[in-house]
């Protein structure tokens, strides 16, 4: 059941491929402080921003540049885990 709900959670499973030397794609948390700063965020562009809940790429949202993903978001609000 553990790595069962690992496998189901974009954000476990990151932590744990991480963890165990996995490659596997970077992941960090979205939030307002994520975007505070484009000096301190710590991901590269082009990304995908994904919902934590969903499936069949339902709400993915690609993104080419810092000022875009940061416009998006505060905009539209982060309503559920990303």
């Amino acid at each position: 059941l553990q790595y069962f709900t690992i496998a189901g959670s974009k954000d476990l499973l990151a932590e744990h491929l991480e963890r165990h030397g996995i490659p596997g794609a970077k992941t960090i948390p979205l939030s307002f402080d994520a975007l505070a700063d484009r000096d301190t965020f710590k991901l590269q562009f082009p990304l995908l921003a994904k919902p934590l809940i969903s499936g069949g790429g339902k709400g993915i949202v690609k993104f080419q540049d810092f000022d875009s993903l940061a416009t998006h978001f505060k905009t539209k609000g982060i309503n559920q885990s990303y």
